[in-house]
């Protein structure tokens, strides 16, 4: 393609935080300079690239990209924007799409506010340009840390920081910094807390929710804003991912707590999305109305931390995951063979079983020589119980009367601690 054919490409950027900056980054305004300025300085065959809502610190972006293929293929032979910081704001990307990617495909760059040229190397704005790229990251860096600060606070507070309800729940439309239930997705939260409740796994419950034709959040989501989450294929609506199932089954959001900080990201320039240890959230209790009720919560939160999974030959026994080994205090795996006779289905150490002979020894217990077990303790309870009414009365009311006890000191533990934090906010 000849140079006076070449395409002046007119970039624009604005990010949610430049937003709050007003008018003047406005992708209109961006737009009116640009288109102006070419204009009045004899640039021709102009076209617009257009990221509305993308961070300068990324760039992975839709239209930023597709013009770093029209400068590849030849089409681009000026770029021109607003200023540096339209262009991105971490400068060491900058500096080198500025100093040695757009010179090499000889693309003359010119950023109007900061009045620099490519075309005119020996100016002064030149020479200021990586100064205004720092300054420009700089921005970037002071925003995360002050929203950070914010989140704190609010978290303090006893607000919700996250920035999209949990899947269940809605914005509440006068005030959105709470959430409501959504009486769309409410039945479907609390038909998989009722199929785990059954006994089925979170591979188990996203394919039944799959057989039922059920959305997936991401697609609901799709079909009522028309955003796409990153990864998201819509053309598999009904596409439960087991680890979406696990995650809704653990989120105490269902009860009506709020825990937040369950998630971060390394730096303001990494935006992958990380999950933070347990000493780092911060839960706040009956912040909003809960969709599933205490004893269903219970009832799933045992069964997930005892996971019962099924054997290659889809056999499940009633003790797994509950049992576990006396010397090295690992589960012990239900393990059978294809043809092998029930009376002879067993139970090994799983520490053994994963060639750590170093920490236990090879040993098991027959499931039947187990169920003889249990079923002769259940018996002597029971004759316990029925031979000596009052002594198992008195033994069932002391066991309840140390629960309660230990309740009420963790509650009153809980409460200290938190008169103590309202005192230091001076609350």
């Amino acid at each position: 393609m000849s140079d006076t054919n070449k395409i002046t490409a007119l970039y624009c950027r604005l990010s949610h935080e430049d937003e709050l900056a007003g008018e003047s980054n406005s992708i209109s305004n961006q737009k009116d300079i640009l288109q102006k300025y070419a204009d009045d300085n004899g640039f021709y065959n102009t076209e617009f690239y257009i990221d509305d809502g993308y961070t300068g610190v990324d760039f992975e972006r839709p239209a930023f990209k597709r013009m770093i293929d029209d400068v590849d293929n030849g089409r681009i032979g000026t770029i021109i924007t607003k200023d540096l910081s339209r262009l991105g704001r971490n400068h060491l990307h900058v500096g080198l799409f500025t100093e040695e990617y757009f010179p090499r495909n000889n693309v003359r760059y010119i950023a109007i506010n900061n009045n620099i040229d490519s075309d005119n190397p020996d100016s002064s704005a030149i020479d200021m340009a990586a100064f205004y790229n720092i300054f420009n990251e700089f921005h970037v860096k002071d925003t995360s840390r002050k929203i950070k600060a914010s989140c704190l606070i609010k978290s303090e507070r006893g607000q919700r920081v996250a920035s999209h309800p949990p899947y269940g729940y809605m914005k509440e439309p006068n005030d959105h910094s709470k959430i409501i239930p959504n009486p769309e997705t409410v039945p479907i939260v609390r038909h998989i807390f009722q199929l785990c409740a059954e006994g089925l796994g979170p591979a188990q419950i996203a394919h039944r929710l799959e057989e039922e034709q059920i959305y997936t959040p991401a697609m609901y989501e799709y079909s009522k804003s028309g955003t796409v989450i990153s990864n998201f294929d819509t053309s598999y609506p009904y596409r439960w991912n087991p680890t979406v199932v696990a995650n809704v089954l653990e989120d105490v959001s269902y009860i009506g707590h709020t825990c937040n900080f369950r998630f971060g990201r390394a730096s303001y320039k990494d935006h992958r999305k990380l999950k933070l240890p347990e000493s780092e959230h911060r839960l706040i209790e009956n912040t909003h109305e809960p969709i599933i009720d205490i004893n269903t919560w219970e009832i799933v939160q045992r069964l997930r931390q005892s996971k019962r999974r099924f054997t290659r030959s889809g056999e499940k026994s009633i003790f797994a995951g509950i049992i576990f080994c006396a010397d090295c205090k690992q589960k012990l795996y239900f393990h059978r063979h294809v043809r092998e006779k029930p009376e002879n289905w067993k139970f090994v150490c799983s520490s053994y079983r994963k060639n750590s002979r170093e920490q236990c020894t090879m040993h098991g217990i027959k499931e039947s020589h187990l169920k003889e077990i249990v079923l002769h303790e259940i018996r002597n309870v029971t004759a316990f119980a029925r031979e000596r009414t009052d002594e198992f009365a008195e033994y069932i009311s002391l066991k309840s009367n140390s629960a309660v006890k230990k309740e009420l000191s963790d509650a009153n533990k809980k409460l200290k601690k938190s008169e103590k934090r309202l005192a230091e906010v001076g609350i």
